[in-house]
């Protein structure tokens, strides 16, 4: 091309560029167009697309300054502490002393606790009201053969935590090794429900059927059949009835099977000298020896009534 028209091509090209741009020329530089130029040139000049920015790229970018930052801010903190171990289910105590078969006394968080193994119930050794029973001390040997003084124990519980001497009702773990199933399986933990509590009563259930089978402990025949379960009572005939007292009888009468006649239906117990009328709380307990027609005829032979 001519230089002379090159040269008369200039201001236009140059005005063209600015019309693109949206800027005006100013005696101090260049400025954003108002939105009136704006729109003029929008208008009056072909609209042509910008190249969009790449997402992807914009994504790296941000990922980048994201782990810049987290290593900043980890350079700043100083080295990461190492992981804490999992929780331990239940309370980590020490072992102070053993009480019997079926309780001791721990530290828990400083404070001496007595516990109650739950689930099992061993013979007496130091009952307030009760002698020493069959089996009582070898239990709490067996006990202190397992957890001594010293020892480090995890208890565990169920949904009721305190019974009513204000001991603490728990599963004990020795070494990962519940011990109120061991006491059991030695023939000397007898299943047990306290308040509900019967977590752990599948276990020990199971380790007391094995003392059976191994006639050990209670099943040695030392202590007679106390251990064994009482059979299923088989249903009891119907007692025969008794003959009708003759009138103005008021007895007393013999019963049955601890059933008395319709017609005299009060109950005297030779033993307590008590007699228990229909609806009282023992009185399908009580023996049917001497029954009377009414409680003013019991009192007559000099019985007196019971409470409830």
């Amino acid at each position: 091309m001519p230089l002379a028209r090159l040269r008369a091509a200039l201001p236009a090209a140059a005005l063209s560029l600015l019309l693109l741009t949206g800027c005006t020329a100013t005696d101090d530089g260049v400025t954003p167009a108002s939105d009136a130029d704006t729109s003029a040139s929008v208008s009056t000049m072909p609209i042509t697309s910008t190249p969009s920015v790449d997402a992807a790229a914009t994504s790296r970018v941000a990922h980048a300054a994201e782990g810049s930052r987290a290593a900043e801010a980890s350079r700043s903190a100083g080295p990461t502490a190492p992981a804490a171990p999992a929780d331990v289910e239940g309370d980590v105590v020490t072992v102070e002393s053993i009480s019997d078969g079926d309780t001791l006394r721990v530290t828990l968080g400083e404070v001496s606790t007595r516990v109650r193994l739950l689930n099992i119930d061993t013979p007496e050794t130091r009952h307030p009201s009760k002698p020493v029973e069959c089996m009582g001390p070898e239990a709490t040997a067996a006990l202190k053969s397992m957890i001594s003084p010293g020892d480090t124990v995890v208890l565990r519980y169920d949904r009721r935590l305190y019974d009513r001497y204000d001991r603490l009702l728990a599963g004990v773990y020795a070494d990962g090794v519940l011990v109120n199933a061991e006491m059991a399986r030695l023939g000397y933990g007898e299943p047990a429900v306290f308040d509900g509590n019967d977590r752990f009563l599948p276990e020990v259930e199971a380790a007391w059927e094995e003392a059976r089978a191994n006639g050990v402990g209670r099943f040695s025949g030392e202590c007679g059949t106390a251990a064994e379960p009482i059979p299923e009572a088989a249903p009891a005939p119907a007692p025969e009835a008794a003959p009708a007292p003759a009138a103005g009888d008021a007895g007393p009468v013999s019963g049955a099977d601890s059933v008395c006649p319709d017609s005299h239906p009060v109950k005297a117990n030779d033993n307590s000298g008590i007699y228990h009328v229909p609806g009282q709380q023992h009185y399908g307990k009580t023996n049917a020896r001497h029954c009377y027609a009414s409680a003013s005829a019991a009192q007559a032979d000099g019985y007196r009534a019971a409470r409830r």
